[in-house]
């Protein structure tokens, strides 16, 4: 008899345990705002609806059964298409290189003279070799000038055929004429002062340069 008694208590004890359990898990379902059946399916209404419970709020919703109420998922930005870098070979063909221009050679003249002195063609030979070396779109000029004796107006029509002169000596040597540029400044933009028959000599000049487009 007292073995029987003590085989049915640990059966009434148990089923007190499992009993505990159960209740403590359907508890928990029934908090989270959606009926359940034992398995843990959530229920569903004839209509394919989740069952809501009286703990049922929006912040407990799911996807599951409240997709509309959830927000959207944020989409994955687009990945920035690659910038296609140019090649060296493509950067030369886009800006050319250029070869460094420096000529720059004067050429003297005598007192209210526009003529070249044999010393001044030899100058301007020097500069005729460089030029004939230059890429064909290097521009050519030749600027004439004159010391400050005379009127201005003079000294810039002075200064003109002494550019003129020089221009036509590059011509008679090979120089290409539609490449040359003239102008005639007069006495502006001395390089000596006129305040000296040196300084003066010095100033009667023409200067040939060339620069790159």
């Amino acid at each position: 008899m007292e073995l029987k008694k003590l085989i049915l208590a640990t059966l009434v004890s148990g089923g007190c345990i499992f009993s505990a359990s159960q209740s403590f898990a359907a508890s928990d379902l029934m908090s989270s705002g959606y009926a359940h059946d034992a398995s843990g399916v959530v229920v569903r209404d004839n209509s394919g609806n989740c069952v809501r419970t009286s703990n049922w709020t929006a912040q407990s919703a799911t996807r599951e059964c409240d997709a509309h109420l959830m927000p959207p998922p944020v989409a994955a930005a687009p990945a920035p298409e690659p910038v296609a870098t140019p090649a060296p070979a493509e950067i030369a063909a886009i800006e050319p290189q250029r070869e460094p221009i420096n000529i720059s050679e004067k050429a003297g003249f005598d007192f209210d003279q526009a003529v070249l002195r044999a010393e001044d063609k030899q100058r301007l030979d020097a500069a005729v070799a460089q030029l004939k070396t230059l890429p064909e779109d290097a521009t050519i000029r030749v600027t004439g000038y004159t010391d400050s004796v005379g009127s201005e107006k003079y000294n810039q029509e002075l200064s003109m055929r002494r550019a003129q002169a020089a221009k036509d000596y590059l011509v008679s040597n090979g120089v290409a004429e539609n490449r040359i540029v003239l102008s005639g400044m007069g006495e502006s933009n001395p390089i000596a002062s006129n305040d000296t028959a040196e300084g003066r000599a010095m100033n009667r000049r023409v200067e040939v340069a060339a620069e790159s487009k």
